[in-house]
């Protein structure tokens, strides 16, 4: 017997999530070791020893969104222990902050509760994180061209925004947020 898998599945999300686990409860040199085989997580024997046991047991991922789950953060990977979760689902499943740290977690946190203010901040975050305009070093366009944009628009109010953007070199959505205002401005 070579030692090579006979199921074919390798390839498979199944697989991959299999061998992930494996990597991380017990390779000292995988990047996220210190968070499962340094703690002490192991894997049952059963999947240790079968990839077709561990399928048998998990089944199919429900979705690509979901990946392994353990329901008792300091249990280990066994059938009792492990599902497939959404990534939110594990978000709220976490373990706690080191004991001197403030801020809650899963259901207590603040984003849960004040989800306006959650999305505010999300979106400035992301404001500022992907600049626009002038503070944009790969834009197409400068100040000048944005504001002769906006002037061709107003004299060809029927123009559409592919043409318009094909005209200036820039795209659909680039020429529609320099018409509403939201860049270059």
């Amino acid at each position: 017997m070579s030692g090579r898998p006979t199921h074919g599945l390798t390839h498979t999300p199944e697989y991959r999530a299999w061998h992930s686990m494996k990597q991380r409860c017990l390779n000292p040199n995988c990047i996220r070791w210190d968070k499962y085989g340094a703690r002490g997580i192991t894997i049952c024997q059963k999947w240790l020893d079968s990839f077709e046991a561990f399928l048998a047991d998990m089944g199919k991922r429900p979705s690509p969104d979901h990946s392994i789950d353990r329901v008792d953060n300091d249990g280990n990977y066994e059938p009792g222990n492990c599902r497939w979760a959404t990534r939110s689902e594990q978000q709220r499943n976490k373990g706690g902050y080191r004991a001197d740290h403030k801020l809650p977690r899963g259901i207590e946190h603040w984003t849960n509760n004040d989800r306006d203010r959650a999305i505010r901040i999300a979106r400035e975050n992301i404001r500022s994180a992907h600049k626009s305009g002038a503070e944009n070093g790969n834009a197409k366009l400068t100040a000048e061209k944005a504001d002769e944009l906006r002037r061709f628009k107003s004299t060809h109010p029927n123009i559409g925004l592919v043409d318009l953007g094909k005209q200036f070199g820039v795209g659909k959505e680039t020429a529609r947020k320099i018409i509403k205002g939201l860049a270059w401005t």
